[in-house]
């Protein structure tokens, strides 16, 4: 039937979640866009922050540790993700700091990242399957 999506064709964004520590270690808590990355990128993942971007050239101008420094809620900040065998995909993150109460430091931070680039997750299923 004509109006089928061809197989590992994406039709709605991913969307994954992720966590900080205070010490800025940051980590990913989605199987599907850890395997959607591939496992050689993932493995990158687990460690600072600062080394992760540098590594990746994933965020030049800091803007994540930015907002991480601000202990508020923050969205909007886009990074190309990189992906095993080559290629990125532009992925938005927004992050909340999770607090036990008002009184209390707000340490780690959780977040969710969303990809919308249908035909680069597309792309990238292919290459590694959901």
């Amino acid at each position: 039937m004509l109006d089928e999506p061809l197989p590992n064709t994406r039709r709605l964004p991913l969307r994954f979640m992720w966590q900080m520590d205070h010490e800025g270690r940051f980590s990913l808590a989605s199987d599907e866009f850890t395997r959607l990355i591939g496992a050689r990128t993932a493995a990158g993942f687990g460690r600072l922050w600062s080394d992760i971007a540098a590594a990746f050239g994933l965020d030049p101008d800091g803007r994540v540790m930015q907002a991480f420094a601000t202990h508020n809620t923050w969205s909007g900040i886009t990074l190309n993700w990189p992906v095993d065998g080559g290629g990125r995909l532009p992925v938005e993150l927004s992050g909340l700091p999770m607090c036990r109460s008002r009184a209390e430091f707000c340490r780690p931070t959780g977040g969710f990242g969303v990809c919308r680039d249908l035909d680069g997750l597309s792309r990238a299923c292919r290459v590694a399957p959901l």
